[in-house]
């Protein structure tokens, strides 16, 4: 079971603390109220989906034998207008470097982490479209 607690600060910021002791600060843009001092919540679910998304694609290359140089992920959420908003369409670009990959590769690596292995796709495929893609460096 994965645990979170997430305790008040000041303002509208709030700080999340995991069982590890890993911690996380949340706030609003000063235009919202807030005082800017650390990540929105939607922000977040943008974060986790291309922390697991680029997990997956290491994972799954270095199972190929395709060590990295480098490996970027840029994910961008478009929101729906109505209230709650949440996100309509979310495209990740995985750009990554490694020694012989090929794009055929990368865009396999890519489709079987987001099909497949990483937990938050799968969640989030539910509720928006999901659009992945890939840029050999």
């Amino acid at each position: 079971m994965h645990e979170m607690q997430i305790v008040w600060k000041d303002g509208y910021e709030l700080e999340a603390c995991d069982a590890f002791g890993h911690t996380v600060r949340m706030d609003l843009a000063e235009e919202a109220g807030g005082a800017d001092a650390g990540f929105r919540p939607m922000h977040l679910i943008l974060t986790a989906l291309g922390g697991c998304m680029g997990v997956d694609v290491r994972l799954i290359l270095a199972k190929k034998k395709l060590p990295l140089r480098s490996l970027e992920v840029r994910v961008t959420g478009q929101l729906t207008d109505t209230v709650p908003r949440t996100y309509a369409q979310i495209e990740t670009v995985i750009t990554a470097e490694a020694d012989g990959l090929t794009q055929e590769q990368l865009d396999e690596a890519i489709r079987l982490a987001e099909e497949k292995y990483c937990n938050v796709s799968a969640i989030l495929r539910s509720s928006a479209t999901l659009v992945a893609k890939g840029i050999v460096k």
